[in-house]
């Protein structure tokens, strides 16, 4: 049983509406090649459930994961095809196969073993083939392509689908890596399907897929059979790199005044003494902190906007709590408000991509960060539904 408070201490809002719309979007100016939403991580933290059904009335035609534990959580909410992306460990075969999930292939050894307890189990194994065209994490080298899949071919319970590989510097636009990947993958794009053409094999052709987020803007050629699409969804982009077409964020974090205090001139705040008033003034205190996914970066370095004004923050950023300095500004500002700490708010808006380089990180870290004690709330034609967990 999960206990909840009455009262949210800190919230994430999600607009379910924006990420639809942002599908579409994406499908627009994918020249014909389909939708995978990419959702580990249980959908990057915001809750696999509610994404899976938001993407869908986008049009997205896969799901994207990466984990077993992932694939049956995204199996509950949708019947098409899932497609495990990285790797996985024999003892998840099994269950995989009863999922029917789409198994990704990097080995002679994996087809082996994949078609083994496919005929053991008395299943017909779909499984796209992994290749390794730089990132060095993963996959069959290039050389090793044509003949795995004509291996595929005499093996009677395994079902060749595809080709796919991952580009490792695609947020950095015009990187003879990267090109030199795409230009590896193509070549063995065209192979393939001769060999497919040679072997009189049956439609449909393999499906090839290699643009991530990043892909889709700094390298649009690699929008092939299929784009693979994660932080997008949300309407973040990587820090680096273009900006194709503008997308619609889909999420507000936001908390509440617990208290607010009257203290004198040159007063410590926080944890270190980082932080002395000037003089003597308001402080109000938040109920987040870092357990709840808000960057120690941030102290004595930003802001958060309560009602139509920002506020420093002061001080170190604790585990369950952070200060902000009100000045003599208490008028406007009471225990229990509202306090944005991402997001938008009347005229003013706070960017994930501000908290990405205050942290010296990316936006994919900040959003994955944000705590599972944070509730999530979901937004469909502007009707909000509270649910007490992210896995559903």
């Amino acid at each position: 049983m999960q206990i909840t408070s009455p009262v949210a201490r800190t919230t994430l809002t999600v607009n379910l509406d924006a990420i639809t719309a942002n599908v579409r979007t994406i499908k627009m100016h994918a020249n014909k090649a389909k939708v995978m939403a990419v959702l580990k991580a249980n959908a990057y933290g915001i809750g696999v459930g509610p994404v899976i059904k938001a993407v869908l009335n986008g049009g997205a035609a896969a799901i994207g994961i990466a984990t077993h534990a992932e694939a049956a959580a995204a199996r509950r909410f949708f019947q098409g095809p899932i497609y495990l992306l990285g790797a996985y460990f024999e003892g998840e075969i099994t269950e995989l196969l009863d999922l029917d999930i789409i198994f990704p292939v990097s080995s002679e050894y994996t087809l082996t073993r994949l078609n083994a307890y496919a005929t053991k189990n008395n299943k017909i194994a779909q499984f796209h083939l992994l290749i390794d065209t730089g990132m060095g994490r993963l996959g069959t080298l290039p050389e090793t392509v044509l003949e795995l899949i004509k291996k595929s071919h005499s093996l009677p319970n395994v079902s060749f689908l595809g080709c796919y590989s991952h580009l490792s510097n695609a947020f950095t636009p015009n990187d003879p890596h990267t090109q030199k990947q795409i230009t590896t993958f193509k070549t063995l794009k065209d192979k393939v399907l001769k060999l497919h053409t040679e072997l009189n094999l049956p439609s449909p052709p393999p499906c090839f897929h290699l643009a991530n987020s990043d892909g889709i803007h700094n390298y649009p050629e690699t929008s092939l059979d299929m784009i693979r699409v994660g932080i997008n969804l949300y309407g973040f982009y990587d820090l680096q790199g273009h900006r194709r077409y503008a997308l619609e964020p889909a999420l507000t974090l936001s908390s509440k005044i617990i208290a607010i205090r009257k203290l004198p001139a040159k007063a410590s705040i926080g944890y270190g003494i980082t932080y002395r008033l000037p003089h003597a003034g308001y402080v109000a205190t938040i109920s987040a902190g870092y357990a709840d996914g808000i960057p120690l970066a941030l102290a004595n370095r930003f802001h958060v906007i309560i009602g139509k004004q920002t506020y420093p923050i002061i001080g170190r950023i604790s585990m369950d709590y952070l200060t902000v300095w009100l000045d003599a500004n208490t008028y406007e500002v009471n225990v229990g408000d509202n306090v944005i700490l991402l997001g938008r708010h009347n005229q003013q808006c706070i960017t994930i991509d501000e908290w990405a380089e205050l942290k010296q990180t990316h936006p994919y870290d900040i959003i994955t960060s944000l705590s599972p004690r944070v509730t999530r709330v979901y937004e469909h034609l502007g009707i909000p539904q509270k649910l007490l967990t992210t896995s559903i």
